[in-house]
């Protein structure tokens, strides 16, 4: 397993200097002196060591002493320092003498080989701007164990999943990973010059069918991507062509999509009349849960709604209970949460009507809602349905709706307030995060009570945040948000967003940063939005690639019709709006604009790894396409009447239309007309993913 590890932290540390992720060609600017002091320490003292011609050991330990006490530096730095002088001098004077950060590491370590942990916990203190560089040259030139460099890691407060991602959970370098109509496919130890072709078919099938190539996922070092519109509960086979600069290579693979129900113990079913007499519904205290091969299933009745008091946290608390079915359920209160689970897994949410959760405002502060005059903070992160480190789960045909309290909108700050359904599939076990599949709900609030977010992700600055891994979002009705409709940030890989219908928010999907790829969204129909203000920014949301890297987002025959909002647009993520992207035969319509609204493309950064192409572009009050990006290919045959073609569109009230100009299909995601073209917007194709 050695092997697999290290190529995929390589991977990951890689990703500063490929080609892929150039920052030169993206013209940073500049840091101020004072902010490269503070944010290097290491750099700041070589710095004044130079300065002051400090080069002997005596004088380093002097030097560092009172250096120990500056304000400018860390409390994690200042404590090296304190605890480990000597070290740190050490490492200090290697790197004095030209030697690269983990050059001096190693000299350091050959005349102190039991202090190996001590001394990767310092350079990372002193150089966390190169810590990835850092590790991945330590990992090649094998002088630090592994099991060091993970601890050393860990003890610098790295973040673990970044420096050490979850990777192939056997020795083939290969990981499949089905939901009930999609299969993600993951190829680890690749490098991006690799490229893999995709074909699959049912088990009893000659008809092989193409999927999309996979994608380039730098963070792990992999080759990537997702195969949809699959059956529930059917063997397939896919069929794996690898090319790299020494071989071909054909491989097979095998795997059997999910069962639309699960398997239920009849033993473990429980009618809600029977367990429920008011107040909190504990499944966790009252031992609830089932297993792998039998469930547990509580089936709810109009009769008997969960209702819990004003004191009560949630309305149904599952705790950590596992292997769940809540069926048919109706739900009413809870201060934080109508539904809450955490770190549990393999949980079933179906039919369940859930309102009147959240605390109720007592106060309002410059336009935030507090629960109380004496809260310091206001509200937020109240959720209709909470899941925390948990993964596994399915919710559908749910109903969430009038919230307690309600969201401020961006003019009184970042709007706090509930959301809907509120997500960090951080599983503590590998095997159970991510996985969730959100499909065939109603969401809304209305026009003068909004969620914050419908769909909130919980860390979502974090590699592990969010929706996570191998999950999809389909067939729902979002609505009356004042921020985002969808938030998918975080941890994107192959989650896959598609079929829902978006209005009346502020962004339609918002997917920044994406820090783990590739992710979907195809086929929605993103349309009316705005918020309490009428205000709106876009429908698609990118940015954050190059501080928080690095995923690609794919997105496809999207029907996007908006007053005055962008079609795809970048916001700022830490200071940077670069985004990475593969955008092809949608449908943006604008009907008015202004100096920074009524794009159809708004990518300044215009990063040189993006692709757009086949997109149909139209600004109404224009009278064309209003686009600041680097366009592939347009696509449109000049002698349509584009104009036409989009006032058409905007008559209709159809949530789909006819691609007008492109018939490029996309493999095994567009939607194919009997004409041979391509359906942009909801294609609804019974369940399918």
């Amino acid at each position: 397993m050695k092997n697999i590890r290290n190529s995929a932290v390589i991977g990951y540390f890689r990703w500063a200097s490929v080609s892929l992720l150039c920052i030169t060609f993206l013209g940073c600017s500049s840091v101020p002196i004072e902010q490269t002091k503070i944010a290097e320490p290491g750099t700041y003292l070589l710095k004044q060591m130079a300065v002051n011609e400090i080069t002997d050991t005596p004088s380093v330990l002097t030097y560092l002493e009172k250096e120990s006490e500056n304000p400018l530096l860390s409390e994690q730095v200042k404590t090296h320092l304190q605890v480990y002088p000597r070290l740190s001098a050490e490492i200090l004077i290697a790197r004095q003498s030209g030697l690269t950060e983990e050059g001096a590491a190693t000299e350091v370590l050959a005349t102190n080989p039991n202090s190996a942990v001590d001394i990767i916990l310092i350079t990372l203190g002193l150089f966390p701007d190169q810590g990835e560089r850092i590790a991945e040259q330590l990992l090649l030139n094998d002088s630090f164990a592994e099991s060091d460099i993970q601890e050393g890691w860990l003890l610098a407060k790295r973040d673990p999943l970044i420096g050490f991602p979850p990777t192939a959970a056997d020795n083939t370098g290969v990981k499949i990973q089905p939901l009930f109509h999609s299969a993600s496919i993951t190829l680890f130890e690749r490098s991006q010059t690799d490229r893999a072709s995709v074909r699959f078919k049912q088990r009893e099938s000659e008809e092989w069918q193409a999927g999309m190539d996979l994608q380039w996922d730098p963070v792990r070092g992999a080759l990537s991507g997702s195969i949809v519109k699959l059956q529930a509960d059917t063997d397939y086979q896919i069929e794996v062509t690898l090319t790299t600069p020494d071989a071909i290579q054909e491989t097979q693979y095998s795997f059997k999509t999910r069962s639309e129900s699960p398997p239920i113990n009849p033993d473990l079913v429980y009618q809600i009349a029977d367990i429920y007499n008011g107040g909190i519904l504990d499944l966790q205290a009252l031992n609830i849960k089932g297993a792998e091969d039998g469930w547990a299933k509580i089936i709810g009745s109009p009769d008997t709604p969960i209702v819990a008091a004003d004191a009560d946290r949630f309305g149904i608390n599952i705790g950590n209970s596992s292997y769940v079915v809540l069926e048919n359920v109706t739900v009413r209160g809870g201060y934080k949460y109508g539904i809450r689970a955490d770190r549990a897994h393999h949980i079933w949410i179906k039919g369940c009507d859930i309102s009147e959760f959240g605390q109720k405002t007592q106060d309002i502060r410059n336009g935030l809602a507090y629960a109380s005059a004496s809260d310091a903070n206001p509200i937020n992160y109240d959720a209709g349905i909470g899941m925390y480190y948990t993964g596994v789960v399915t919710v559908e045909d749910c109903t969430i709706h009038s919230p307690n309290s309600k969201a401020n909108s961006w003019q009184h700050g970042h709007p706090r307030g509930p959301s809907a359904m509120l997500v960090l599939a951080n599983n503590p076990n590998p095997d159970f995060q991510g996985q969730y599949v959100i499909r065939n709900n109603r969401f809304f609030g209305t026009d003068t009570h909004r969620f914050n977010d419908i769909l909130e992700s919980r860390s979502n600055g974090r590699v592990f945040g969010g929706l996570l891994r191998d999950s999809a979002v389909h067939d729902n009705y979002f609505a009356y948000a004042n921020d985002d409709l969808i938030e998918l940030d975080g941890g994107q890989s192959n989650v896959l967003v598609y079929n829902n219908e978006l209005e009346q928010g502020f962004v339609g999907v918002s997917a920044i940063p994406n820090m783990l790829g590739p992710s979907y969204i195809f086929n929605n129909y993103i349309h009316n939005l705005g918020d309490e203000r009428g205000a709106a920014w876009t429908g698609i949301k990118l940015g954050g690639l190059i501080t928080a890297p690095a995923g690609i987002t794919m997105i496809f025959e999207n029907l996007i019709e908006n007053r005055i909002a962008n079609g795809i647009a970048a916001s700022r993520y830490k200071g940077d709006h670069t985004f990475w992207t593969d955008s092809r035969n949608n449908v943006i319509l604008s009907l008015s604009e202004a100096e920074t609204f009524g794009f159809g493309i708004l990518d300044r950064n215009k990063y040189s790894s993006s692709f757009f192409k086949n997109n149909f572009i139209y600004n109404q009050k224009l009278q064309q396409a209003k686009v600041e990006a680097r366009i592939d290919e347009y696509g449109a045959d000049p002698s349509l009447n584009l104009t036409d073609l989009a006032e058409q569109i905007l008559a209709s009230p159809a949530s789909s239309h006819p691609m007008p100009f492109s018939d490029e299909q996309i493999p095994n995601f567009s939607n194919i007309t009997e004409s041979g073209g391509i359906n942009v917007g909801i294609v609804h194709q019974g369940s399918e993913e």
